[in-house]
């Protein structure tokens, strides 16, 4: 699954996704009444709340997972 990230995270500029980058998520994390999202940025693994972001259509993400 891929995500767009749809505004700015509060992490550290080194380790911060690009507002409007699409993202491979490598792993999910239930947190309350929603799922955290992990990507890669670099070798750093961010999370990412559903607020954060859009999953993206697999044809749109390109469907290659």
């Amino acid at each position: 699954m891929k995500i767009k990230i749809t505004s700015e995270l509060p992490v550290a500029s080194e380790v911060r996704p690009r507002i409007g980058g699409t993202y491979e998520v490598v792993g999910q994390q239930p947190n309350g009444n929603r799922t955290m999202y992990f990507i890669m940025v670099g070798s750093a693994q961010v999370g990412v709340f559903p607020n954060e972001c859009e999953k993206l259509p697999e044809e749109e993400a390109g469907g290659d997972e």
